[in-house]
């Protein structure tokens, strides 16, 4: 069994030593009501966990019923690092031209990109005020802002105003 030392102690943060508080509990290892415990479990004064800007976590958790419905109609949408991506099959698609189309051998139909979305700072990073839009074809505009809209009116969030940029 590994034993924490006190050094060890000093570099955790709180939350981990909850975590590992609860952990034993659970396992029947410490009781629930251990005198004990603010011998074995202490945060020193020293120890400083560093906080994230709450206007960027609360910009990325608004845009979580986004996120959580991209996911709920994957293989259309993809989910991807502050963004998502919009695909297309042959009987969805946006104006005629040839595509290469990716069969995912899970059974869904073959898709091919369309549009990459990601999310749009204001000057200071502090909220998304728009969407920035890359597409490879100017044809495809129109269609992927429709599916664009349609992923945030099903997720009750209004749609931020896009940036489009062709890189073909």
């Amino acid at each position: 069994m590994n034993m924490l030392t006190m050094q060890d102690v000093d570099t955790l943060p709180r939350s981990t030593l909850v975590g590992i508080r609860g952990s034993l509990v659970r396992q029947g290892k410490l009781p629930r009501q251990d005198s004990r415990l603010s011998e074995i479990i202490t945060v020193p004064s020293r120890v400083r966990v560093p906080q994230i800007k709450s206007s960027y976590t609360d910009e990325h958790l608004r845009m979580k019923p986004v996120m959580d419905q991209v996911r709920k109609h994957a293989p259309y949408y993809a989910p991807i690092s502050a963004g998502f991506e919009v695909y297309c099959t042959r009987k969805s698609r946006p104006a005629k031209g040839r595509r290469q189309y990716i069969d995912n051998g899970r059974g869904d139909p073959a898709t091919a990109l369309v549009a990459t979305v990601r999310w749009g700072w204001n000057h200071n990073l502090e909220k998304i005020s728009h969407l920035e839009v890359t597409l490879s074809r100017q044809e495809d505009l129109r269609w992927a802002s429709r599916k664009i809209g349609e992923i945030f009116r099903t997720a009750g969030q209004r749609l931020p105003s896009l940036e489009v940029q062709i890189k073909p």
